[in-house]
């Protein structure tokens, strides 16, 4: 068996999700469009793919709100996310983004960066405001950090070598 992104198991446990995603950001490649995306997360296994794309999304909406994911190259990464969410038992944190792809055209956010960028910049703020507050609030009472975590303690073999 390919060890893919596998890497040694970390000794602190409760950095476990951002070693793992720390880890895939040496071999995920999102910057460079959506056919490098799709060959750099090839050889990654189903749980490596939803944290490393559930924590770019929280990551990024933490850090300055949708509007912010949406806009940059970790945009291209909201059908993973929303993939992820469900596959590492987050749907809470699912809904939210699902509500902000739904105010795209079609409820599809462009995998193109820049055509994605045109299309958030005509969502009102207030739209994606209140999406942002609605994650924050949810952050505070169910950490992401600790669904992952729980997610890959209990799945090692798709993660650790």
């Amino acid at each position: 068996m390919s060890v893919g992104y596998r890497i040694s198991k970390p000794d602190a446990k409760p950095a476990v999700a951002f070693t793992v995603a720390a880890a895939l950001d040496d071999h995920i490649q999102f910057h460079e469009g959506e056919t490098v995306l799709r060959e750099t997360m090839r050889p990654a296994t189903p749980g490596q793919r939803a944290v490393y794309s559930c924590y770019w999304y929280e990551y990024e909406v933490c850090n300055g709100g949708h509007r912010q994911f949406f806009d940059n190259s970790t945009g291209i990464l909201w059908d993973e996310a929303i993939a992820g969410f469900a596959l590492v038992g987050a749907p809470k944190h699912g809904a939210i983004l699902k509500a902000a792809v739904l105010l795209f055209p079609d409820g599809h956010p462009s995998k193109d960066r820049d055509v994605r960028a045109e299309q958030v910049s005509r969502i009102p703020n207030e739209q994606l405001e209140t999406l942002d507050n609605r994650l924050y609030e949810l952050s505070k009472e169910e950490e992401l950090d600790r669904i992952l975590g729980e997610y890959i303690n209990s799945r090692p073999e798709q993660f650790f070598l």
